[in-house]
């Protein structure tokens, strides 16, 4: 078994597990209220560093922006709560 035979293996294999790391980077984003290109950026950050773009992933705190209050009162419009609630700061 050399590399010459094997090459097309490796390289799937390479693609799954890239794809994987980036699908684990990409939701760790979203559950800390990033938008969706935000969350496409460390999908790429996850497929090429791997363990190292999912360190990273952690560690970036929440995001607490104006435009997350903003998005999320525009998905709600039928809410009347959102309207006596949110303050922006």
């Amino acid at each position: 078994m050399d590399f010459d035979t094997y090459w097309f293996a490796y390289l799937v294999a390479a693609i799954i597990d890239g794809v994987i790391w980036g699908m684990v980077c990409k939701y760790i984003i979203s559950t800390k209220g990033y938008d969706e290109e935000k969350q496409n950026s460390f999908f790429w950050v996850g497929f090429f560093l791997a363990l190292i773009g999912v360190i990273v992933a952690v560690v970036t705190p929440q995001n607490t922006s104006d435009t997350t209050v903003s998005m999320l009162k525009s998905s709600n419009k039928d809410d009347e709560i959102w309207d006596a609630h949110i303050v922006v700061g």
